[in-house]
């Protein structure tokens, strides 16, 4: 038989489920402030609650659990179970992923013509054209992708994500 957990002073369902008929197990398996009850409860659709004295899993849509800074909380319509939706910062922070990667591949690509431009200065020779046109074109680039990261960071709404992630990458 199938037992779900809740919390006895609020009567609400922790999550936890175990499919026994043994009273010990389920004994031992009891935080304090906690109860078992016998059926198939879901934590975002029932509760129990105590009629005349008797615990009873009840149908009882429960609060949504707390948001914080990456994610908040939506119910399906269609199943009434609390569904996470990440927030805009955690929308920002997912699209800049490929922008940082991007800069970070062209700080590796920028070691040679830095390294050849730098030694040129040292010795008093000339300047490898090449070198002096990579570094340049790689700069451009990497100020590029860093105006990429302001504009992500300046979107007001995830439509405003989705509109510039339309948009190529520089």
């Amino acid at each position: 038989m199938k037992h779900v957990l809740y919390t006895v002073s609020t009567g609400l369902l922790t999550g936890a489920q175990l499919e026994t008929e043994d009273e010990t197990l389920l004994a031992i398996n009891t935080p304090a402030g906690c109860a078992w009850i016998a059926g198939d409860g879901h934590p975002d659709t029932n509760a129990v609650q105590f009629i005349d004295g008797t615990p009873t899993l009840v149908e009882q849509l429960n609060p949504a659990p707390p948001s914080n800074a990456v994610q908040t909380w939506e119910r399906d319509p269609a199943t009434q179970i609390w569904r996470p939706v990440p927030t805009l910062a955690a929308l920002k922070a997912h699209a800049i992923e490929p922008v940082t990667e991007i800069l970070t591949s062209l700080d590796a690509e920028l070691v040679r013509p830095t390294t050849e431009l730098l030694a040129a200065q040292l010795a008093g020779s000339a300047i490898d054209s090449f070198a002096q046109a990579k570094f340049a074109a790689l700069m451009t680039r990497k100020t590029a992708l860093r105006a990429r990261i302001a504009a992500i960071n300046a979107c007001a709404s995830p439509a405003d994500l989705d509109a510039l992630a339309a948009t190529p990458m520089p």
